[in-house]
């Protein structure tokens, strides 16, 4: 999940900020009526829940603990325990401390008391939990349980078509996927047979020194190299050239989502806000050069022979001189 694909993210990344996160959104009735309603099954007080009774993070009296969520109806009132990592751990409050704080409340002022944990599948205290709720229908009477998915979120953004209702479902849903429900991985037996020998990680290492040997090559021009991602398969490796104010206007480098796009593993370009975008198309015509629009990037790429080209590090300089070299493109050369 990427920043131009999400607005969550970096926001949203750890247990606290998915529980406010949730909340805001349940000022949402139709979000609000469809999940409580799921967690609060057979409750004839969830429509009667406004969104000015949820809060979050409240200390319960008693040393009972700090539950993620609280709502606090007229009529009703029920604690949520929110989950978001299978390893996430118990605290001591959880939940006698919280079973105790229920059972304390009056019950000429709510007609339903309700504890529930909204966890991922899989979650490794769930047959704890599990254990403590069965004892504790006999032991609080008046105390009701239940324990909820983050699939079931799902399904219910689903069911309810939210993800029309506004932007932000939208980008909640596909978080939410993202954690709990990703695309099965499936190699090709192509694919496993190329992973079972020497060639992908001497390639991958031969680019990586290629974009080395481009940038050392660079050294007259304003640029910065950057690595982002830190997974095994980065979203980039790259060289931004920079023009006199120091800004970037023209990319070189593995762009990895451009390259299983296109599958063209050295890239160039510049994004389409960039000043230059038509000297970029010019250049590129003048040296025979295709481009494609990617992304709101306009990008150009190195052919095959290129890469097998016996020095391919001095034929893909010669390659990009035109374009760095060409004053409409306007990148900066460095002052020594």
């Amino acid at each position: 999940m990427d920043r131009d694909q999400n607005i969550f993210y970096k926001l949203v990344n750890n247990e606290n900020s998915t529980t406010e996160l949730l909340c805001n959104l349940m000022r949402f009735a139709s979000f609000r009526r469809a999940l409580l309603a799921k967690i609060l099954s057979g409750s004839c007080f969830v429509n009667q829940i406004e969104y000015e009774d949820i809060d979050t993070q409240i200390i319960l009296p008693s040393g009972n603990g700090k539950p993620d969520v609280v709502l606090d109806g007229d009529n009703i009132y029920v604690i949520v325990e929110i989950k978001t990592e299978l390893n996430c751990t118990l605290t001591g409050n959880q939940p006698d401390g919280y079973l105790s704080h229920l059972q304390g409340l009056k019950e000429e002022d709510y007609s339903e008391k309700w504890l529930v944990f909204l966890v991922p599948k899989g979650w490794i205290f769930e047959d704890i939990i599990k254990v403590k709720f069965n004892k504790a229908d006999s032991a609080y009477k008046c105390v009701k349980t239940s324990i909820l998915y983050w699939e079931d979120v799902l399904n219910i953004i689903e069911e309810s078509n939210l993800k029309e209702l506004s932007p932000f479902f939208n980008d909640f849903y596909d978080m939410l996927v993202s954690w709990y429900r990703p695309k099965p991985i499936e190699f090709t037996k192509e694919e496993v047979d190329m992973m079972f020998t020497n060639e992908i990680p001497n390639a991958l290492e031969k680019l990586d020194d290629l974009i080395n040997q481009i940038y050392d090559k660079s050294r007259a021009y304003k640029c910065a190299k950057r690595h982002r991602g830190r997974d095994l398969c980065c979203e980039e490796k790259a060289i931004y050239f920079q023009n006199e104010k120091g800004n970037d206007i023209f990319y070189f480098g593995v762009w990895t989502t451009f390259w299983k796009d296109k599958g063209h593993p050295l890239c160039y370009g510049v994004y389409k806000d960039y000043p230059n975008v038509e000297a970029f198309r010019n250049v590129c015509r003048a040296t025979n050069k295709d481009t494609v629009e990617f992304k709101n990037w306009i990008m150009s790429w190195f052919l095959q022979k290129t890469l097998s080209n016996e020095n391919v590090a001095d034929e893909i300089w010669l390659q990009l001189q035109p374009v760095l070299e060409d004053k409409d493109v306007g990148v900066a050369k460095e002052e020594f």
